[in-house]
This record gives structure tokens, sequence and C-alpha cells, in this order.
């Protein structure tokens, strides 16, 4: 089955298709920036459960323990973020150089049209063949930065799974100590449940966006949300 990476057809390396491409790349990008925001969030209240940790002398260790727990997963999500980050990055800007090359590609066939011949019309479609052999390596690039990105989600999706988890050892946890560590281990549980269903959000935006864009690429995902 011909592809947009496969095709020679010109409908694969259209203006009105690669603007698409370069709308979803965009948005892809600025999907991952949010969640990048999201994370930072995370390491937040990472540092908080630290603190709370410390004034816990109640509980003792467990609680430092539950602490520290979150503090990796926090270190482990950024770390994960800013690959995708990276990677949103750079798929953005290949999308940027794809549609100028496209819009050139545009006008020189536009030239064409117009009944071109001899030396002139020759130069016009060597200059032709070279823009579309550079879309192709662009547009190959950018199905590897999508499956980069794909795969980075997909890492986010099994790491975000253990946040309630911690945040139901903060309910547990708050049964054991006074009445205001209580208060704080809720709050934390709380507050993490809150981050979980955010980031998820984002999170499922962004692979739907991956996988649709992927798509367009001819590139099939089994398995993945749609």
């Amino acid at each position: 089955m011909a592809t947009l990476l496969t095709s020679k057809k010109s409908e694969y390396m259209s203006l009105d298709y690669l603007t698409k491409i370069y709308a979803r790349a965009i948005s892809i990008q600025l999907s991952a920036e949010r969640l990048m925001n999201r994370s930072i969030q995370l390491g937040r209240l990472a540092i908080n459960t630290e603190v709370v940790a410390v004034k816990a002398a109640t509980v003792g260790l467990t609680f430092s323990v539950i602490a520290k727990e979150v503090s990796a997963l926090a270190r482990t999500i950024t770390t994960e973020m800013e690959l995708l980050e990276a990677s949103g990055k750079l798929l953005a800007s290949n999308a940027v150089a794809c549609a100028a090359r496209a819009r050139l590609g545009e006008k020189y066939r536009e030239a064409l049209a117009l009944n071109m011949t001899g030396s002139n019309a020759a130069l016009v479609q060597g200059i032709l063949n070279e823009n579309q052999q550079y879309l192709q390596k662009v547009l190959t690039d950018m199905s590897q930065q999508l499956k980069s990105t794909l795969v980075n989600a997909q890492n986010l999706v099994r790491l975000t799974v253990h946040i309630p988890v911690v945040a139901s050892m903060f309910r547990i946890e708050s049964a054991r100590g006074s009445k205001s560590d209580a208060l704080l281990f809720r709050g934390m549980s709380n507050d993490l449940v809150a981050f979980t269903t955010s980031f998820s959000i984002d999170l499922e935006h962004l692979l739907v966006l991956a996988v649709k864009t992927l798509d367009m690429f001819g590139i099939r995902q089994p398995g993945a949300a749609r």
C-alpha cells in the first residue's frame, strides 16, 4: 500500500496535505509543553512531601519512604518528559521546514503549468525533483520523531499508574498519625490524585494526536488509542 513516505504521487507532497501535518506537529509540540508544565507541578508536590515527611515525626520512617517514592516518580517522569518535549520541538521544526518547501514546490509547479519548455522547464523540473527528495527525507525523519514521541508518551502512561497507588498510601498513613498529620496526608493524597487526573487527560490527548498523525504517514500502531 502506498504511503506518504513511499508514494511518488503529487497529492502526498501537496501543500494542503503537508500543511495538515504541520498543524498536527505544532499541536503535538504544544501538548508536550503543557505536559512538561504539569511535570514541574509534580516536582513541587514531591518537594512538599519531603517537607511534610520531616514534620510528620509521629509517623516516622513509613511516611519518609512514601515521600521518597513520590520524589523518585517525579524525577523519572521529568526525565521522560524532557525526551518528549525535545522530540516535540524537533518534530515542529521539521514540520515548519516541510511546509516552506511545499509552498516552494507549488510555485514551481505553477510555473511548469504555464507551458514552460526547453532548458527552463528542465531546470524547474530538476528543482522540483530535488524538493521532493528533500521532503521525503524530512518526512521520514518526522515519522521517526513521531514514533519516539509515542514511545515516550506510552512510558509516561505506565509511570502515571503508580501515582494513585502512592496517593492511597498517604490515605492509609493518615489514620496512624495525629489529627494535624492526617490533614496533611489527606491533602497530599488529594493533590496527587488531582495531578494524575489532569496529567492523564493531557497525555491521552497527545497520544491520540501522535497516533492520528502517524496514520497520515500510513504507519499504523496496533492497539493504540485513536
